[in-house]
């Protein structure tokens, strides 16, 4: 009898089963920027080298799939512009349906879907920041002048268990429970909790993936974010707003983004009322962080299922040909 150990997902997953998961939530990637979708296509394709992979022989030997990038067959997209948490600002809404409409032009099959559980993954993605109860955070920024956009984060982590239950109360009695939900965050997990988060992360990445497949969607599109590109330092009123790009962050499929469109006059009526309701601190913190971004470029999400990284250019490419004369 001979037995083979293959390196950590060489094989599917779903062949075996096993005792414990791996443990591995939110893992670091690299996410480069460039003018336009030609020099991301040209960085891949420097990368995706045998050089590459004799420097680090931990990363799979993966070329960049051309044809996949290349082929020009249909595809079937899947889009929304609400996450089921945080009503997106009227700007990276519009975004989206602009992306739509080019998408469809260029010859594409676009249907509306449901989001993923935004707000459960968001929370397990906290989770996993304050896993250690903020010992390394705290490390790595010991001695340091801490940038005030940090300041949810370190509350999350400093503030006593105690005083996050009477906020929770507080903020539920006010009719905020969505604000109140993000302060049930530990301070710290045990193993088997840790654990436990683990196995629900692998949970919602089927989930999302059964859905994928059931709907025959090769990629998605969404808003990058609530709220368009904030003045320096806004964007701590209103943290939540990176929901809609944190949750494929957890999930690990890789996303893009592309601009899409501007801030218009209109874009900013629509932050008044009866056109944008508060129910909260978080809705107001995006009509105010939004209202003066005149002029501003706004972006699409572009997502694609783990490993067809190609696949989530294909679809930029195309959106960004298709919307460019919006921009000029």
């Amino acid at each position: 009898m001979t037995i083979q150990m293959q390196s950590l997902q060489r094989v599917p997953e779903t062949l075996h089963h096993t005792l414990r998961a791996n443990y591995v939530l939110v893992a670091r990637t690299n996410g480069p920027m460039a003018r336009n979708v030609d020099g991301l296509v040209l960085l891949m394709k420097a990368l995706c080298v045998p050089e590459m992979w004799l420097l680090d022989p931990l990363v799979p030997p993966l070329p960049f799939d051309e044809k996949t990038y290349y082929c020009t067959e249909p595809l079937r997209i899947g889009y929304y512009d609400y996450d089921g948490v945080l009503r997106a600002s009227p700007a990276c809404s519009r975004a989206v349906h602009e992306a739509k409409d080019a998408l469809v032009v260029a010859g594409h099959e676009l249907i509306p879907i449901d989001p993923p559980p935004a707000f459960n993954l968001s929370l397990l993605y906290m989770q996993n920041l304050c896993a250690d109860g903020g010992t390394n955070f705290s490390y790595l920024l010991f001695g340091e002048v801490v940038d005030p956009t940090l300041n949810s984060i370190r509350s999350l982590l400093l503030v006593p268990p105690e005083i996050k239950y009477f906020y929770r109360l507080f903020k539920k009695g006010y009719n905020s429970a969505r604000i109140a939900a993000t302060f049930s965050v530990p301070n710290g997990l045990s193993t088997y909790s840790f654990m436990q988060m683990q196995k629900t992360r692998s949970y919602f990445i089927n989930t999302v993936l059964d859905a994928w497949k059931e709907a025959r969607i090769d990629a998605v599109i969404c808003p990058v974010s609530a709220i368009p590109a904030p003045p320096l330092g806004a964007s701590s009123k209103i943290p939540a707003a990176a929901m809609y790009s944190m949750i494929y962050s957890i999930l690990n499929f890789p996303a893009g983004v592309v601009p899409v469109t501007r801030f218009n006059e209109k874009d900013e009526e629509n932050l008044e009322s009866p056109y944008w309701t508060i129910d909260d601190a978080w809705d107001e913190a995006v009509r105010e962080v939004s209202l003066g971004a005149g002029g501003i470029p706004v972006g699409v999400q572009v997502v694609s299922r783990p490993w067809q990284e190609e696949m989530c250019l294909r679809v930029m490419k195309d959106v960004e040909n298709g919307v460019d004369n919006l921009l000029h």
